[in-house]
C-alpha cells in the first residue's frame, strides 16, 4: 500500500496507524513533540516553528552565504592544495602517475585551476556528447576490500573488530561507516611507507589540512553552528572515531607497533584519514557497473571539483567505451583548451556540503536545501516493542531521520513538501 510513498511518508503513515490504535506516539524533532489520537495537524506549526528556529546564526547570515558570510574562508572543493616549494614537481609525478596506469585519458591533466587550487584541466578541446575523459579500472580501486587484503593476516581481526566498534556504537545517529573506517587504515599505511609506497605520487598530493566542522576550533563551531543540526552530527562523528579508533588501537595496533609505528597510526591521523575518505570516497552501490561493492577512492576522478550546473560526471564502464567494471569521469558539457573540467557531489543539501567537504552553495534559492528532523518511539512506553514491530516489519527503525525539502534559505517563509 505504500508502495509509491516516500520514505517519510511511509513512516509517517505507519506512525498514524499506530495513532488510530489509540496508542500515543512520540515524534522526536530535536526537543521533540508528541501527538496524540487527535491527528498530525497540531504537529506541522510545531515542525515550521522549530525549523523556522533551526539555525539562527547561520539563518541571520545567510546559510547559502556562509562561505563569505561568516569570517571562514571554506574551500571549494578538497583536492586544492595551496601553491608550494615543490607542488609543481609533484604535479607532474601525479599526472605521470595517472598516465602509467592509464586512468588519465590524453584530453585532461592535473593542474592548478586559479582560485580553486588543483583540479582538472582540459589539454585539448573535449566535446560535451558523454567523452570519457578518465578511466579507473578495478584493480586501481581503493577500497575496503583491498584495505583489508593490505593490512594482511591482521586485516580480517582489524575489520572484525571496526565492526564490533559500530555495533556497540556511541548512541547517537551519525557514526563513522566501516568503510571509510578501513580506507583510513589504509591511507595511513601508505603515509607510512613513505617513499616506498607505489601510491606515492597520489598519497603526496592529498590536502595537507581539512577544513570541515569536525576540524574547526570547538569555540568556534559552537558559535558558528549553534541551534543546526550538523553541529550535534559533527560531534556524533567525532564521538564515533574516537570509539572506533579506540577499540581497533587497543585491541590490535598497540600489540604491534613495529608494523604499525605510533608515529603515522595515532588518533590524530585517523582523524583526518576517515574525513578524506567522507569527502572523497564513492558509493559503488550509486554507481552502475562498477566492479565493486561499498565505498571506494578513485584516484584521478577525485581531483575533480565540483561545479552545480553539472548534471552527470560520474559512471561505470559499458564495456565499449570503458572497460567493463571500470569507473569513469565522463563531460556533460564542451570544454575548451586549459577550462577548468568538473564533476558533481550530486544533489545534496548546504548542510550536507559544509558537513562533508566544508563549502556551501552561495545561490539564493538553492534548489537542493532541507531541513533534517526526527521521528522516533518513545522510550519507556509499554507498547514500544509491538510499535517496533510494525515498523521492522516495514524495513524500519524506532528511529529515523529525514530531509525534508524547503523552498529557499528563509526556513520560516513555509514549507514545501515533494
Amino acid at each position: 500500500a505504500m508502495g509509491g510513498a516516500t520514505p517519510i511518508m511511509a513512516y509517517m503513515g505507519l506512525v498514524c496507524a499506530l495513532v488510530a490504535l489509540g496508542l500515543p506516539t512520540c515524534v522526536g524533532l530535536r526537543a521533540g513533540a508528541c501527538f496524540a489520537p487527535s491527528g498530525v495537524g497540531r504537529f506541522l506549526p510545531q515542525l515550521s516553528e522549530q525549523w523556522g528556529a533551526a539555525c539562527p546564526r547561520l539563518r541571520s547570515a545567510g546559510l547559502n552565504d556562509l562561505t563569505f558570510g561568516v569570517g571562514r574562508q571554506t574551500r571549494a572543493s578538497l583536492s586544492r592544495v595551496r601553491a608550494s616549494a615543490g607542488e609543481e614537481e609533484r604535479v607532474k609525478a601525479l599526472n605521470s602517475w595517472l598516465r602509467e596506469r592509464g586512468i588519465l585519458r590524453d584530453s585532461v591533466e592535473v593542474g592548478q585551476c586559479g582560485e580553486m587550487g588543483l583540479g582538472l584541466r582540459a589539454t585539448r578541446e573535449v566535446s560535451g556528447n558523454q567523452e570519457v575523459v578518465l578511466e579507473v579500472s578495478p584493480e586501481h580501486f581503493i577500497t575496503e576490500e583491498t584495505a583489508v587484503e593490505a593490512l594482511g593476516e591482521l586485516g580480517p581481526f582489524i575489520k572484525a573488530t571496526l565492526q564490533d566498534a559500530l555495533v556497540w556504537g556511541t548512541g547517537g545517529d551519525v557514526s563513522v561507516e566501516l568503510g571509510d573506517a578501513l580506507i583510513a587504515l589504509r591511507l595511513m599505511q601508505e603515509r607510512a611507507s613513505g617513499d616506498s609506497s607505489d601510491m606515492k605520487p597520489y598519497i603526496d598530493m592529498l590536502p595537507a589540512t581539512i577544513d570541515t566542522p569536525l576540524f574547526w576550533p570547538e569555540e568556534e563551531r559552537e558559535e558558528l553552528l549553534a541551534g543546526c543540526q550538523i553541529l550535534q552530527d559533527t560531534k556524533w562523528l567525532s564521538a564515533s572515531i574516537d570509539n572506533q579508533w579506540a577499540m581497533v588501537h587497543d585491541m590490535v595496533l598497540e600489540t604491534f607497533p613495529d608494523v604499525f609505528p605510533p608515529e603515522h597510526f595515532n588518533i590524530e591521523q585517523f582523524r583526518y584519514c576517515v574525513a578524506l575518505s567522507i569527502s572523497r570516497a564513492y558509493s559503488a552501490d550509486g554507481i552502475a557497473g562498477a566492479g565493486t561493492t561499498g565505498l571506494m577512492l578513485l584516484p584521478g576522478i577525485d581531483m575533480s571539483n565540483h561545479a552545480d550546473e553539472v548534471q552527470y560526471a560520474v559512471q561505470g564502464g559499458d564495456g565499449v567505451f570503458a572497460e567493463r567494471g571500470s569507473v569513469s569521469l565522463v563531460t556533460d558539457r564542451p570544454y575548451e583548451q586549459g577550462d577548468q573540467v568538473y564533476t558533481t557531489y550530486g544533489r545534496k543539501s548546504n548542510a550536507q556540503l559544509l558537513y562533508a567537504f566544508g563549502f556551501t552553495r552561495q545561490d539564493p534559492l538553492h534548489p537542493c536545501n532541507s531541513a533534517d528532523f526526527a521521528l522516533s518511539l518513545r522510550d519507556g512506553e509499554t507498547v514500544r516493542a509491538e510499535k517496533q514491530a510494525v515498523l521492522a516489519s516495514a524495513g524500519m527503525y524506532p528511529r529515523m531521520r529525514f530531509q525534508v525539502p524547503v523552498a529557499s534559505q528563509h526556513l520560516d517563509a513555509g514549507l514545501r513538501m515533494r
